[in-house]
């Protein structure tokens, strides 16, 4: 089964220890193929780019500030999210 987890969550891997990683690598380890979106806020200052696990990709994909901001970019963080995740999904996944 093909699995796309999508989060707000800043993910690097799968082994970083918090409950999201720990479900997803459950699925690996049961076969699955498993791909995530995680953002890259802008004030990271990265571009956007895949990891690749054995069975499984995390798209680190760059936005907007969302989380801890003012609230106009906030907002229009918001709603370009949706756009630029699709995008991403289409070109790189």
């Amino acid at each position: 089964m093909n699995v796309l987890f999508l989060s707000l969550l800043s993910i690097n891997s799968l082994h970083d220890g918090n409950i999201y990683s720990d479900l997803l690598l459950e699925f690996t380890k049961a076969g699955h193929s498993v791909f995530v979106l995680s953002p890259i806020e802008r004030r990271e200052r990265k571009k956007t780019h895949l990891i690749q696990g054995e069975n499984y990709k995390i798209l680190r994909n760059k936005i907007l500030n969302i989380q801890k901001t003012n609230l106009i970019e906030k907002g229009i963080s918001t709603l370009t999210i949706e756009g630029k995740s699709l995008r991403a999904i289409k070109k790189i996944l």
